[in-house]
């Protein structure tokens, strides 16, 4: 019994966590790189601007996944008193570095969904493709402050230690109002898709359909709020070295559902029976 524990990729004990990092990570990966060849055969002869930010945003994620392998490689989801202080910083800027990853995933997701929008649009709904124009700025800009929010002022050296707070200070507050920011783009996405939709002369179950396809992104943001409150914990517990091991779940998990809703818009059968071409009510 004592072996097949030593021979184990992350045994589970009191005070190793590794494991669930593997997993959930690992699973992730998988998941999403299923989708993603899901869309490469799905949309092989009619590649659009959304297919291709989608297919950046799903690299931009498999690197975000390697930044949290080297992390767990380097330590992260042990117990602080085993690791030794090289370990704990070098666990520190590869969270950081996952985090900032990550956020630049989810926003490259946002335009994805919104470029995909645009592209179901005639040209003679210009007003309809000048606020999708619109709403594609408002995302680069609301991602842009996250990445500063995540980094401004943060030491990545200090995010193990008992110093967090000095070095990298108001984690928890950063992460409410990047969670803010998240859920008023996902909203802002969310109606303007409801206003194209709404008046076309469509069965109003097919509208509900489709409506729930893009509804199902607003759970984005409250993945991300888990996130925050993980942060908050992580923060006020004194082994931050297994503690970290909540937010990196929730973060895989965030991004993740966050790339997988924008790469399975595609492969609806309701979203192919959309067209803006149909007229008003």
């Amino acid at each position: 019994m004592n072996q097949s524990h030593s021979n184990a990729l992350s045994p589970v004990t009191t005070n190793n966590h590794q494991a669930d990092l593997w997993i959930v990570t690992v699973l992730c990966l998988i998941f999403i790189s299923i989708t993603c060849f899901m869309r490469c055969y799905v949309r092989l002869h009619m590649l659009g601007a959304d297919d291709w930010v989608s297919y950046t945003s799903t690299c931009v994620g498999v690197i975000q996944y390697a930044v949290v392998f080297a992390s767990v490689t380097a330590g992260a989801g042990k117990a602080s008193e085993l690791l030794d202080s090289d370990e704990e910083a070098s666990v520190g800027q590869l969270f950081l570095t996952s985090e900032v990853i990550a956020t630049v995933a989810v926003y490259l997701s946002k335009a994805t969904v919104t470029l995909s929008l645009t592209s179901m649009l005639p040209r003679d709904m210009k007003v309809a493709r000048l606020v999708c124009n619109a709403m594609l700025g408002f995302n680069g800009a609301c991602g842009a402050i996250s990445l500063v929010t995540v980094t401004a002022r943060c030491s990545a050296l200090s995010l193990l230690t008992e110093s967090v707070e000095s070095h990298c200070a108001n984690q928890t507050k950063r992460w409410i109002a990047i969670t803010i920011l998240d859920g008023v783009t996902e909203v802002g996405i969310f109606a303007i898709f409801s206003w194209i939709l709404w008046p076309l002369m469509m069965r109003k179950t097919l509208k509900a359909a489709i409506s729930s396809l893009f509804a199902l992104r607003l759970l984005c943001p409250v993945f991300n709020g888990i996130h925050a409150l993980y942060i908050s914990h992580y923060l006020s517990v004194a082994d931050r070295g297994l503690a970290i091991v909540g937010p990196i779940v929730w973060q895989q998990i965030d991004m993740s559902y966050a790339l997988f809703s924008a790469l399975g818009l595609v492969l609806s059968s309701f979203l192919k029976r959309f067209n803006t071409r149909m007229g008003m009510d």
